[in-house]
C-alpha cells in the first residue's frame, strides 16, 4: 500500500516479472532495521491465479535470505481478501488490524 509508488520505485529493491516485453507482476522490498520490508507486490489481472504472485513470495523470501533477514514484514488492506488469504496460505502471519489497514510478518527459516 504505497501513496507514491514511483518514489519507492528509485528509492528500493525492485524485481519485474516479464514475458515478451510485458510487464507481468512487480516486487518491491525495502530494507530495514531487523526485517526485510514487502512494500509492494502485483500482478497483472490477465495473470491473476496462475502461481506469479506465490513465485513473487518466494522470491522475496530468498532476497530476504542472501540480506541476512530473517523476517519478512508487510501491510496491506483488510478489504483485499484474496491478497490477505495468499499471504496466510504462504506461512505469513497476521500481527496487527489498525482500521483497515493489515500488518503481516513471515519469519524465515535459517
Amino acid at each position: 500500500m504505497s501513496d507514491d509508488c514511483a518514489a519507492e520505485i528509485a528509492e528500493h529493491l525492485v524485481w519485474l516479472a516479464e514475458e515478451r516485453g510485458a510487464i507481468l507482476g512487480a516486487l518491491v522490498l525495502v530494507p530495514s532495521d531487523g526485517f526485510l520490508l514487502l512494500a509492494n507486490v502485483a500482478v497483472h489481472p490477465h495473470v491473476r491465479g496462475k502461481g506469479l504472485g506465490r513465485h513473487l513470495l518466494k522470491h522475496a523470501e530468498a532476497v530476504a535470505h542472501d540480506l541476512g533477514y530473517e523476517e519478512l514484514r508487510l501491510t496491506t488492506h483488510a478489504d483485499m481478501t484474496e491478497t490477505v488469504g495468499l499471504y496466510l496460505r504462504n506461512g505469513w502471519r497476521e500481527t496487527e488490524r489498525e482500521g483497515r489497514r493489515v500488518s503481516m510478518r513471515k519469519t524465515l527459516l535459517p
